[in-house]
């Protein structure tokens, strides 16, 4: 033995007991350590046993690890030894002698801690997955499972909390420890530490396979189950892998993969876990304790943490001396435990005291009260006033809880004035065929008066004209042709219904004629139209609405009743498809009382028809964090839906932080796929090479810009580039 005696406190990690030759080896030499125990116990104060050892040509060391065991008792100094052997004569060298200090006595010294109260109370069914191949090595297979023991101890332990699993694979894949044998985290910790490690290949796909189906079998009904993943290479079979967490992922079942060293493959990462990236892969440089502590924390919470919010983006409330009720609470996730959520409101056009009354608090969100309301009373006044709102918000002041919808918009309208006090010119198209009951076509009428009657009508002002359409298309009402409500309102009420077939694409030119002829200089050019189903030829409809929408006019589309054809409406209106298309169950007078407002103010939000060409270039280097980088993609997706339509604005984006990478080609996506292609972005921590990010978009501007149309780079970043010149 190097050494005789060991001291060492109980709150290490393990122990190394190394052996020494007097001269280095000439061929392999095999040892065995073993243990004895004098007054500390195996396996409650160290992970004891028989290991084999063998000494490499060439070298003179070889050592032994026994892992140890802290408690929280208070206790006298514990110890046991480890003995050296030979291997029979037959298997080690006749040259080998073991010397007169053949044994070491490792005295562990008591260090009293204070126990670790869990973090996470929350209920989850978790299997950690360990990469045992060749690659890893034997002590960072310790350091892995010891971090895997740090992160199990976080949670509450039992029927109510946590239950662990433990899978580890190289050539061979075991499920060492099933789901929920252990119920306290130290008989957890005493047989992860005593996992075998196996050196061999990386077999990652039939141990997700293992994993998911251990948690399918044996998880607990309605309690979130999750992976995660420990590697520090590529899989044996990759394609394998990416079908195995697809299949995992398609269970429900959440992976998290954490990388481990230089020889990571990236891309199967992100591919075997979970999107977004940013939230389910963790990338640490080697298996130091001081690495795996960078991401302790962030694996507890993506694994924890429940997401809070409002329940809607916006609420509109009449000014009628009434209230309004708005609802916050859990999202997502299962609370088991009480979350403060502090409630406030600011003045937008509204203002408290004059306009509504509410009251700033904090609010207690528990299991039996995942949900709830805050109510602000909305004053009457006898100003008549257009559309006005405040805001309220919500914050939690708590690690494992992540605030989504922050914030909701609260409207209220004058029930003497319109919801909208914007210029305008609108054509509205009513479908006349003859799938539409004559009811039918009078409840059409009512609900386009109503919504004309939203705008103020003049002149100078909103102007409407009115098409009908079914075999053949008629300008029924010219635009602008009167300036006043009532006026308007007689005119749609005394349109006829010739029914017919259903001729959107003819009905589509007419209006857009409309509004070329007669339409006002820089003002606001729309079209509504309402329509119960498919039209006569979808295709020359697609065309004309293309047509339209490249003229500067935003098309909005109301479906009624079973038979309409959502993707011809959603082809047929502007983007994005949440603001320009709206569907009705059928005609009932609640449910155009229910679009009116929001329409109303939802056309009256500004978009921009003006054609441009647009490069986001965004910073993702280091100094950013990933809740900001996640704003900064907010923030871009609003710019994007002022912007009427592909026809007239296109978008690309550049992610840079120390290289640039193209991840949105200009004019590959719009609209809604636009909008989901931006929030897919992955955070990619680094440097700042803003001068790579630049370079690139320049270069979309070149490939995939139009002509004679203006190019507009949006760059956005925290600070100084890696090279200013």
């Amino acid at each position: 033995m190097e050494t005789s005696e060991i001291r060492i406190n109980e709150t290490a990690p393990a122990v190394n007991v190394c052996a020494a030759l007097s001269s280095p080896a000439v061929k392999e030499i095999s040892i065995t350590f073993s243990t004895t125990s004098v007054t500390a116990n195996d396996p409650n104060d160290y992970v004891g046993g028989v290991q084999l050892k063998t000494f490499q040509p060439g070298e003179t060391r070889v050592c032994a690890s026994y892992a140890l065991v802290p408690d929280n008792e208070e206790e006298r100094d514990e110890s046991f030894t480890v003995s050296l052997s030979r291997l029979a004569p037959s298997l080690s060298p006749s040259i080998l002698r073991i010397g007169t200090r053949d044994s070491a006595t490792v005295t562990i010294l008591d260090q009293r801690i204070e126990a670790e109260e869990p973090r996470c109370m929350r209920e989850i069914d978790m299997v950690f997955i360990l990469d045992s191949s060749g690659s890893v090595g034997p002590s960072n297979f310790i350091a892995m499972v010891r971090f895997v023991a740090d992160v199990a101890k976080k949670f509450k332990f039992g029927p109510g909390g946590a239950r662990f699993g433990v899978v580890t694979f190289s050539g061979v894949v075991s499920l060492d420890i099933p789901l929920g044998r252990h119920s306290n985290p130290a008989s957890f910790y005493i047989e992860v530490m005593n996992l075998p490690y196996k050196a061999r290949t990386t077999n990652t796909a039939e141990a997700i396979e293992t994993g998911r189906e251990e948690l399918l079998q044996n998880g607990r009904a309605g309690v979130p189950k999750v992976i995660i993943l420990f590697t520090d290479g590529r899989s044996d079979d990759p394609a394998a892998t990416f079908q195995e967490a697809l299949e995992t992922k398609n269970e429900g079942i959440r992976i998290l993969s954490i990388g481990i060293g230089p020889q990571i493959d990236t891309e199967e990462l992100n591919g075997i876990a979970n999107v977004p990236s940013i939230d389910n892969v963790f990338l640490i440089s080697n298996f130091s304790r001081e690495q795996f502590v960078t991401i302790l924390g962030p694996i507890i919470r993506e694994t924890c943490e429940v997401t809070i919010g409002f329940a809607k983006p916006r609420y509109t409330v009449a000014e009628n001396g009434s209230f309004v009720d708005v609802s916050f609470g859990i999202l997502n996730g299962t609370l088991n435990r009480q979350v403060d959520v502090q409630f406030s409101f600011i003045d937008g056009t509204a203002t408290s005291d004059d306009d509504y009354t509410g009251v700033m608090k904090t609010y207690t969100l528990n299991p039996t009260q995942p949900m709830t309301t805050a109510r602000f009373n909305i004053m009457n006044d006898a100003v008549p006033e257009t559309l006005e709102f405040f805001t309220a918000s919500i914050r939690a002041d708590d690690e494992f809880v992540k605030v989504t919808r922050p914030s909701t918009r609260i409207g209220i309208t004058d029930d003497d004035t319109q919801a909208c006090g914007v210029k305008i010119d609108m054509m509205i198209l009513m479908d006349s065929s003859a799938s539409i009951l004559p009811d039918d076509f009078n409840s059409i009428k009512r609900f386009v008066a109503q919504f004309t009657s939203e705008f103020p009508i003049g002149t100078g002002q909103a102007q409407f004209g009115i098409v009908t359409f079914s075999t053949d298309a008629y300008l029924s009402i010219k635009l602008g042709e009167f300036d006043s409500q009532n006026e308007l309102t007689q005119a749609i009420s005394g349109i006829q219904q010739k029914p017919g077939l259903t001729n959107t694409a003819e009905a589509l030119r007419i209006a857009r004629e409309e509004l070329l002829k007669n339409g006002r200089e820089s003002v606001p050019r729309a079209v509504l139209i309402v329509t119960d189903g498919q039209s006569n030829d979808p295709d020359l409809t697609v065309q004309e609405a293309a047509t339209t929408r490249a003229n500067g006019v935003d098309i909005y589309a109301i479906g009624i009743g079973s038979s309409i054809d959502e993707d011809e409406l959603n082809a047929v209106a502007s983007d994005p498809d949440s603001k320009h298309v709206s569907l009705l169950q059928d005609y009932s007078e609640s449910f155009f009382n229910s679009l009116l407002k929001p329409l109303a103010e939802r056309v009256c939000e500004p978009t921009c028809q003006r054609k441009m060409d647009f490069m986001f270039v965004v910073d993702s280097s280091s100094s950013i964090t990933p809740t900001d980088f996640n704003v900064q993609k907010e923030f871009l997706t609003e710019i994007v839906k002022q912007y009427n339509s592909s026809e007239t604005a296109n978008f690309g984006l550049v992610r840079f932080s120390s290289s640039a990478s193209v991840v949105i080609e200009l004019a590959s996506v719009s609209g809604e796929e636009l909008i989901s292609a931006i929030s897919a972005v992955p955070y990619q921590p680094g440097s700042t090479n803003t001068a790579a990010g630049i370079r690139l978009a320049m270069q979309q501007f070149l490939l995939n810009g139009r002509s004679q149309v203006p190019q507009v780079m949006i760059v956005l970043t925290d600070g100084a580039s890696n090279d200013f010149d």
